[in-house]
């Protein structure tokens, strides 16, 4: 007896067309996930293209004045309201240790400190986050104003202040004693802005609680008082000169000017704080305000009139704002990658293109600094 032959499965090659159907399918599911993964970082690279050339590197004015100090530190010669320059200890530390002292070598050494700080946050964004979002996230903090000035300084101390913010970042994800830990490397470095920040972190805990995150604040705010004390006592027993970053402000007339100042200048202020980030700022106002409860609401508007008051009565108006916002700025991005997970549709939102293309305005002492690659920047100039 013959047995007849088996009959073709559906999904064999016996059936040409379906096989076809299948593989062009299978084409068409991998395509758009294969092009977003090679084209998320080629966007982030342009992005990050566009920022050099919109901001134009330079460095720090003064350069070889900033180099004398730190080799000097810590009883380099200083007016009182200069002092504080060695209240900004770690690059000055980093830099005594180096084999080589000249302004090239004190310079690469505050290059090689942002390129450090940007490739560890963007590191830790992608392990907090995964990768396609922390490679967001990074993107927006690359795209704020703190890295425009941060790129406009290049040899200020406000580099190695960065790297203890993103050491008080990776600590609110752990025991208290980190953050306790964290708050004296911060304190140590620049006090006064650290506990701005601090405040500003404490008045509006619903921003990092949305991320997972947990400042504690007391911790945190202790550690940098006790960095604080702990600089004074050393600088004190080596004989250096006292003074503060606020020493200035004890001269009326100083005084005075700048809150006159802050009158005519307020919008081009309230501008240069966020530039481009106001719109996702403003967007996620309008639609969390109704959520919050009263005290929320209440922090958050001290919180701005804190925020804009410190910079209203320094002279680097948007640095200070950018320094002292960084932990915040760098959470909200982490909010904004979050919620939009998907990359296409974040790229089409108006806010999307307002932070790329909106310029920053860097003001100092209500002066407008350009930005821009500029003839003598570096030496060259690209046409």
């Amino acid at each position: 007896m013959t047995t007849a032959p088996p009959s073709p499965r559906p999904d064999s090659t016996a059936d040409p067309a379906r096989g076809t159907a299948r593989a062009a399918l299978g084409r068409a599911r991998i395509r758009p996930a294969l092009a977003a993964v090679v084209s998320l970082p080629l966007a982030c690279a342009g992005v990050l293209v566009w920022v050099l050339w919109r901001t134009g590197p330079a460095k720090v004015d003064y350069l070889d004045l900033f180099e004398l100090t730190a080799r000097q530190w810590p009883t380099a010669p200083l007016p009182e309201d200069s002092q504080f320059l060695l209240r900004a200890p770690l690059g000055q530390l980093t830099y005594r240790l180096l084999p080589v002292h000249s302004t090239a070598a004190y310079l690469l050494l505050h290059a090689a400190a942002l390129a450090v700080a940007a490739l560890w946050l963007t590191l830790w964004l992608r392990r907090r986050l995964g990768g396609r979002s922390g490679l967001v996230a990074a993107t927006v903090v690359a795209l704020a104003p703190v890295t425009t000035v941060l790129l406009l300084w290049i040899g200020m101390y406000d580099a190695f202040s960065v790297l203890a913010w993103i050491v008080v970042l990776v600590s609110l994800r752990h025991r208290p004693a980190w953050q306790l830990a964290a708050g004296v490397l911060a304190g140590v470095q620049n006090f006064e802005q650290v506990a701005v920040g601090l405040v500003l972190l404490a008045l509006v805990p619903q921003l990092p609680r949305a991320v997972g995150l947990r400042p504690r604040t007391a911790h945190l705010l202790a550690g940098a008082l006790v960095g604080k004390v702990a600089l004074e006592l050393f600088l004190h027993a080596v004989g250096a000169g006292g003074g503060s970053r606020l020493t200035f402000l004890a001269r009326w007339e100083v005084f005075t000017g700048l809150l006159g100042s802050t009158t005519a200048e307020a919008p081009l202020l309230v501008w240069s704080a966020l530039a481009g980030l106001w719109g996702f700022a403003l967007t996620g106002l309008l639609h969390c305000w109704p959520g919050w409860s009263r005290r929320e609401q209440v922090g958050l508007v001290l919180a701005v009139l804190l925020w804009l008051g410190t910079a209203a009565v320094t002279a680097d108006h948007t640095r200070v704002l950018a320094m002292t916002s960084f932990p915040l700025v760098v959470i909200g991005a982490m909010v904004i990658a979050d919620r939009w997970r998907d990359v296409r549709e974040l790229a089409r939102l108006p806010q999307s293109w307002m932070l790329v293309l909106a310029p920053p305005v860097v003001l100092v002492d209500y002066t407008l600094l350009q930005v821009g690659l500029k003839p003598g920047t570096w030496g060259v100039w690209i046409f």
